[in-house]
């Protein structure tokens, strides 16, 4: 395992070296390692875009019936608090899998120094992806590493896209329930 993060970090460096700036890297997957990849690279930075629960199960339904991905099957990244539970429906584990990813982001977050995590709603990222852009610019402007952009420019804003069945109120209080139960078990199971 240490010659593959030896190599892990090397890659990271030549990327940074080739483009001229810090890597920065978009990864669901990335929400159940943030605590190894703080401890690999401790000067990073990890922001996390939260959604409205429903809108973000609904999301991710619609993306595995896109995608074709069997209702057995994971699709993204299974936090641990749900690796050995069986799900009755698709939509059951999706929400396992959204609540648990927020429940170990929570927890990895709170251990990093407020300098280096940002937690950012849906919404407000897409009014204003700028805000975030100017955060990590600061933020690394406050380590002596001036950032600028080299590529096309950051849109001013992204569509929010809105989830019709998200704002039903069956669908609502049915994955809203759904969270509240794992919640409530997930001490029970620690």
């Amino acid at each position: 395992a240490g010659d593959r993060l030896h190599e892990l970090r090397t890659i990271v460096r030549i990327l940074e070296k080739l483009y001229g700036g810090p890597f920065l890297n978009k990864n669901n997957s990335h929400s159940v390692r943030v605590s190894p990849l703080s401890d690999l690279f401790p000067g990073a930075l990890f922001v996390h875009v939260d959604r409205d629960l429903p809108a973000t199960v609904d999301s991710i339904l619609r993306g595995r019936r896109q995608s074709r991905i069997p209702e057995s099957e994971w699709w993204g990244a299974p936090p641990p608090q749900v690796w050995d539970r069986q799900f009755e429906t698709e939509t059951e584990r999706i929400v396992a899998q959204v609540w648990g990813l927020r429940e170990t982001v929570r927890r990895d977050f709170a251990a990093l120094p407020e300098s280096r995590r940002r937690v950012v709603r849906y919404e407000d990222f897409c009014q204003a992806p700028g805000a975030v852009e100017a955060w990590v610019q600061d933020t690394y402007a406050n380590l002596g590493v001036d950032l600028k952009r080299t590529d096309t420019a950051l849109p001013s804003r992204f569509d929010v896209r809105q989830s019709d069945r998200a704002a039903e109120p069956e669908f609502r209080r049915s994955v809203e329930s759904t969270a509240h139960r794992f919640a409530q078990e997930e001490p029970r199971r620690g």
